[in-house]
């Protein structure tokens, strides 16, 4: 069970505190007139103002020092008593609601006047420590009223920077020069956070870290140092400019998505940002918390604002190679960039689309067509990727990796933006058989594409991905090559043919049996073309493909002649109609030519937009 305190108001009405009155001496008539002389002698009796001429000692009142305070033990019982004393005269002299003024020039008054007594008592140096570290408590104690703080907070704030300022010698005085400091410097960094919000917000494509700290040293410090000395508050104007750009790293922490996004244009501000973020051993502590911050306050934003299925697979990657680039600036070593970049990876990886728009980036040098033109133009440079360096103790230029690095930091892993979208999967046999379809494709239409162009990127490719990558490709470009030479050898008017190897084009080959059945306007060619080849080549023989390739046909409409280069599709579906006057539906076209009902629609559909057909109640015919 617990036991009931008594408050320290009631201990205090039936214990009071023993002061100097209290001294009874019990027989020496003489040390009862020194008590007496020595106890008026310490009084200051005028409430209105301490009169600091009476501190003077009279002869008479320095014969009751010495009679009275012989020894060191008398010493520190009496300065005990005295400060008990003092306690009680302060509740009188200094009422709750006084003012900060009021306060400090009573203060003022009394300290200096304890302080002159004690000097002509000349006592020990350990009675004389005792007395003023218990004053000095006493001051501050009262001082430290939450009124007070705040009307001295408030008179700092409108006056330290804007005019003469408070003379704050009191504060320190009675020891409450660290309480004065950390005002001084709060109302500081205001200051500087006012000049930051009106002056750097938003500007990130010029400098503003050299206008800031000119600020600070011809205008913030002059007034701030006159203000109070440099005793209470900072050393000297070197700490303002830390104390600038630790804000300055803060508010280019908030803004540090929007920095990104607009790279290059905040590239300036990055940089400033970097030199705010270097290491300094004095400040390690500090900067390590900025530099978690950036990192934390970066993935958040990229959570809410863009890892989300309502953003582009396009929009994503334009950003990831921001981010690369950004960081870099920030921090050349890399270890925040590992950081911000992993939730950006992970998500990537699971974008369905994320390889083929790579790809598609990397194939095309056109700006206005391609979004991603960047990737191109890192393909273009031919620098093949450099591994991530092995840490060799031998090496005299090894440094270990950065303290704040996650265990599994590699560093120089990000060589450039190319080689960081490639890496997010484990291998790059993804891209490889991606650029190898489409490279397919465009090899089929010859007329379109330059081999030439074709080989060229292929020989980057190479020296990206490594040779051993393109090997179907390689067959694939020697398959057109030797197509060439046997057109030229066969020489068959009006019949060139691409001869693939079957096992290196699955993507072509596997759709031949499907399409198998499909009569073309130029079969008897073809199979004239076949015989040759088989003569050329014996034991080996030709399929046609007949959804590849380009026809060319003339047409004559209202007696003009029009000339177009078609699939074969379309090219057989336009031949039913010569000279039908009555016209064909859907259905009889796909009869008659074995073509799936969506691709003969199709077809149709190509020659109603060229004008040369015409639709009615499904019934197709030739408008002349």
């Amino acid at each position: 069970m617990d036991r009931p305190t008594l408050p320290r108001s009631v201990i205090a009405s039936v214990f009071p505190v023993q002061i100097l009155g209290d001294i009874n001496p019990e027989s020496h008539h003489d040390l009862e007139n020194d008590l007496g002389q020595l106890l008026q002698w310490l009084q200051p009796n005028h409430l209105d103002g301490v009169d600091l001429n009476r501190a003077e000692p009279s002869p008479r009142t320095k014969v009751a020092v010495r009679r009275c305070l012989r020894t060191q033990s008398q010493q520190l019982d009496f300065m005990k008593l005295w400060i008990n004393s003092i306690r009680v005269d302060l509740k009188n002299r200094l009422p709750q609601d006084i003012d900060l003024f009021g306060a400090l020039e009573i203060v003022w008054q009394l300290q200096s006047f304890y302080v002159k007594q004690l000097t002509h008592m000349k006592l020990s140096s350990l009675a004389d420590d005792a007395f003023m570290r218990s004053l000095c408590a006493l001051f501050n104690n009262f001082l430290s009223q939450p009124h007070l703080i705040h009307q001295l907070e408030q008179h700092i704030r409108s006056s330290l920077f804007k005019g003469p300022s408070l003379q704050l010698k009191t504060f320190a005085a009675v020891g409450m020069d660290t309480k004065l400091r950390q005002i001084v410097v709060k109302v500081t960094v205001e200051e500087i956070c006012r000049h930051l919000a009106s002056s750097c917000v938003g500007q990130w494509s010029t400098p503003v870290l050299y206008d800031l700290e000119k600020w600070l040293r011809l205008e913030l410090y002059p007034s701030f140092s006159l203000g109070c000395s440099s005793k209470y508050a900072c050393a000297s104007s070197n700490d303002l400019i830390q104390i600038a750009r630790d804000e300055l790293v803060s508010l280019r922490i908030k803004e540090i998505y929007e920095m990104v996004q607009s790279y290059p244009h905040s590239v300036t501000a990055l940089q400033e940002l970097r030199e705010c973020l270097a290491l300094d051993s004095d400040r390690f502590q500090s900067l390590a918390h900025h530099r978690a911050k950036i990192v934390d306050v970066f993935i958040n934003c990229c959570d809410q604002r863009l890892l989300h299925s309502g953003t582009n697979t396009v929009d994503v990657i334009i950003m990831y190679t921001k981010v690369i680039k950004s960081f870099l600036t920030i921090d050349p070593t890399g270890v925040l960039l590992d950081k911000v970049v992993r939730p950006i990876r992970k998500y990537l990886s699971t974008r369905s689309d994320f390889v083929q728009q790579v790809v598609h980036g990397m194939l095309d040098l056109n700006a206005e067509t391609n979004s991603l033109v960047e990737l191109a133009q890192e393909l273009q440079k031919n620098d093949p990727p450099t591994s991530a360096p092995i840490d060799i103790l031998s090496d005299p230029k090894w440094n270990p990796d950065p303290i704040d690095a996650l265990p599994d930091f590699k560093k120089g892993e990000v060589s450039d933006v190319l080689q960081a979208l490639v890496s997010i999967y484990d291998s790059p046999s993804v891209f490889t058989e991606e650029l190898t379809s489409i490279f397919g494709e465009r090899l089929l239409k010859w007329n379109e594409y330059s081999l030439e162009d074709i080989e060229h990127t292929t020989d980057l490719l190479k020296s990206r991905f490594g040779g051993n990558e393109f090997n179907c490709l390689d067959v694939m470009i020697k398959d057109v090559h030797d197509s060439n030479k046997l057109n030229s050898r066969l020489s068959h008017p009006g019949m060139e043919l691409t001869i693939l190897s079957r096992m290196y084009w699955p993507s072509v080959c596997q759709k031949l049996d499907s399409e198998k059945g499909f009569a073309i306007p130029v079969q008897d060619k073809f199979e004239k073309y076949t015989h040759s080849f088989e003569e050329v080549k014996p034991g080996r023989t030709l399929h046609l493909h007949p959804s590849l390739g380009t026809v060319e046909l003339d047409l004559e409409i209202k007696g003009e002649m029009r000339k177009f280069e078609v699939t074969p599709s379309q090219a057989t579906v336009i031949e039913l109609f010569d000279e039908e006057e009555e016209g064909l539906s859907l259905a009889l076209v796909t009869l008659s030519t074995q073509l799936p009902e969506y691709v003969a629609t199709q077809a149709l559909n190509f020659w109603v937009d060229a004008s040369i057909l015409s639709v009615n109640n499904g019934i197709y015919k030739v408008i002349e």
